[in-house]
């Protein structure tokens, strides 16, 4: 995946930097190694890199310097400081300097490394492509005016005591005509306008003659050839000494090169709006998935360390130590389920997510994990009910990623289903599908979310304060699983207070 990427590791540590050109080598990256800032900047001078990994506490100058002077040099590239635990306010100040995201030394891990590394150069190649897209925008308005100013435009003249109109040749080329093939008269002319725009262009006449105002009009005409060409005509009046119209003399001008232009410099303002908002997404997923992951792994570290601290300090009696320790129990598997969470998805965004696919009995499963789940929904007061056919045709699937699939949607729906709520979980076969349907009379979901349900990192309130846990990866794992099964997932809901349906299809072997 990163086998074109060069990266500079900036450390004076040689079992740092070994760390790291370890974890790199392994995601197929090549890797250069400076030990101070002196040489480090002598490399970055010499070559270029696609990104920059700088240990903030470094033999020969202050880091902090170090990434202002790197910047200064206009290097564009991501660059990440490493800090040491405790350090996050330094880290900060590192971000103010230029520096791309920061990691703590104690967290460094090939799976972390890979993470950070992936999403600052997808906000980096974000950025890349806005500065491009305003780039284009300049050139494709530099090209525009060195157009207009070097076209050449129609003459026309109409005589009102004649009706009859005088054209030079650049107005005939114009309207695709020569002077034997055009009639003469205005009205001649009116017939090459597209219907369209004719009332548009009669009325803007009108309107010059009746109160002599600029008279300017763009509209479309088609010419004989078949062609549509953009014009811009402009024109002047003369009148007698009796203040009487004799004649109208202007200029037609050929502007489909510019409308071109103009449409270009739409589509890139456009993909340069839409790249900022990519970039600025980026970074707002990536601070608000980090402050969930530090959170949603704190809360049972906390509780862990504090009963362990309780029960060491012998504070703990009778049913006080079993309560204690079926809290550490607890806490410990919902930290493990987090960590299993996130290995599942770095396992799906690398393509390394295997099944072991075995015959298997459906209802079987889906009791199995309804049986697991039961005390949750119990200590809810939540009522689960069951309709499970039975297939007289045989499957295949991995039972464990089956099974963790209706887990993940049944304890989904006890999440955001009240107290005293229901939740029905049903099992049918049609021709050709298993069809599992798992639904709740809970929070429901906005129209406007149900796109994003499935995404990863996507929570309905992704707030600090958020009511509900979990890092938002549920149902993007539900979702891999079931395709990699070839089958689909789908969610539907009326909104917010009506509930969810989450329906699965998975196909069944064919005789």
């Amino acid at each position: 995946m990163y086998e074109r990427l060069h990266i500079l590791i900036i450390d004076d540590d040689a079992v740092d930097r070994m760390q790291l050109r370890r974890a790199f080598k392994g995601m197929g990256a090549s890797c250069s190694e400076a030990e101070d800032c002196a040489s480090a900047l002598i490399l970055l001078k010499r070559q270029s890199f696609d990104c920059v990994f700088i240990d903030y506490v470094l033999p020969d100058g202050d880091g902090l310097n170090l990434v202002s002077e790197i910047r200064a040099l206009g290097v564009a590239y991501p660059l990440i400081v490493l800090t040491g635990q405790g350090d996050e306010q330094k880290a900060v100040q590192f971000m103010k300097a230029g520096a791309s995201d920061y990691m703590t030394k104690a967290n460094l891990t090939p799976s972390s490394l890979g993470q950070v590394l992936r999403s600052a150069l997808r906000v980096y190649q974000a950025e890349e492509a806005t500065r491009q897209a305003i780039q284009n925008l300049r050139d494709s308005e530099e090209r525009y005016r060195l157009v207009i100013e070097g076209s050449n435009d129609g003459i026309w003249d109409w005589d009102f005591q004649t009706g009859r109109t005088f054209l030079n040749d650049r107005f005939l080329e114009i309207v695709g005509l020569t002077s034997l093939n055009f009639g003469g008269k205005i009205v001649d002319f009116y017939q090459l306008i597209i219907p369209e725009d004719r009332l548009r262009v009669r009325k803007a006449f009108k309107l010059h003659f009746k109160y002599r105002v600029e008279c300017a009009i763009e509209f479309r005409l088609q010419r004989p050839d078949g062609q549509v060409r953009f014009c811009l005509c402009r024109g002047q009046s003369l009148y007698d000494e009796q203040d009487k119209l004799v004649r109208m003399t202007g200029i037609l001008s050929d502007i489909s090169e510019r409308k071109w232009f103009e449409s270009e410099r739409d589509k890139l303002l456009e993909n340069e709006r839409q790249a900022r908002q990519e970039a600025q997404n980026a970074n707002r997923m990536k601070d608000e998935f980090l402050a969930t992951v530090s959170h949603e792994l704190r809360t049972p570290l906390n509780a862990i360390q504090g009963w362990t601290q309780l029960l060491q300090q012998k504070r703990l009696h009778g049913d006080a130590i079993t309560k204690a320790l079926d809290t550490i129990e607890r806490s410990a598997h919902m930290q493990n389920q987090l960590i299993e969470d996130l290995l599942d998805v770095s396992r799906i965004v690398a393509g390394k997510m295997r099944l072991q696919i075995v015959p298997i009995a459906l209802h079987h499963i889906i009791e199995q994990t309804l049986e697991s789940i039961a005390p949750a929904a119990t200590a809810k007061s939540i009522t689960l009910v069951c309709q499970l056919s039975r297939s007289h045709r045989p499957m295949v699937g991995d039972v464990d990623r089956l099974q963790q699939v209706v887990w993940n949607l049944l304890s989904n729906a006890i999440k955001f289903t009240p107290t005293g709520g229901e939740v029905l979980v049903n099992l049918d076969f049609t021709v050709d599908n298993a069809v599992i349907t798992v639904k709740d009379n809970g929070q429901g979901i906005p129209s406007e979310f149900l796109p994003l349900v499935f995404e990863r990192f996507r929570q309905l309130d992704g707030s600090k304060t958020r009511q509900y846990g979990g890092l938002g990866l549920g149902l993007a794992i539900v979702r891999h699983l079931v395709e990699l099964h070839g089958g689909t997932v789908e969610v539907a809901s009326d909104g917010i207070g009506t509930g969810s349906t989450f329906t699965i299809h998975l196909p069944l072997p064919q005789p």
